[in-house]
């Protein structure tokens, strides 16, 4: 009875949200762990600095590509200014705001919605390759 009453009314929007997105994320035709890292970005539980930070491994916040601000998983991802040029170079039709304040789960799902011919497994690839030049 408690797991019906918490799935309904307001909540069972997000859970259709959620579950809508999940269900892309990993239908998406791409290398799986494109799909893993989009899912754990929506899940906020990529080692970004700010993670690091908060589980005590890393005292620096700050973006190590640009030095401007605190290097969150949607700041990593979207509105850095070493990433927004790759965004803008690439051959899919994606908008990247400076000023994003969206989580990067609120920003896919909108893309989703806003694209009828969004290329996710493309998409997600480019995500990937931003995270794993991050990393080198």
């Amino acid at each position: 009875m408690l797991l019906a009453k918490d799935f309904s009314g307001a909540s069972s929007s997000l859970v259709s949200h959620n579950f809508d997105l999940w269900y892309k994320i990993w239908k998406a035709p791409c290398l799986p762990r494109c799909n893993d890292l989009v899912w754990q970005a929506c899940r906020d539980i990529i080692p970004a600095r700010t993670r690091l930070c908060y589980r005590g491994t890393l005292s620096d916040l700050i973006c190590p590509l640009c030095g401007s601000d605190d290097e969150t998983t949607t700041y990593a991802l979207l509105p850095c200014p070493k990433v927004i040029p790759i965004w803008f170079v690439s051959p899919m039709v994606v908008c990247i705001s400076p000023s994003n304040t969206v989580s990067f789960a609120t920003w896919l799902h909108s893309t989703f919605l806003m694209s009828d011919n969004f290329d996710a497994g493309h998409v997600f690839e480019l995500i990937q390759a931003i995270w794993d030049h991050r990393n080198d």
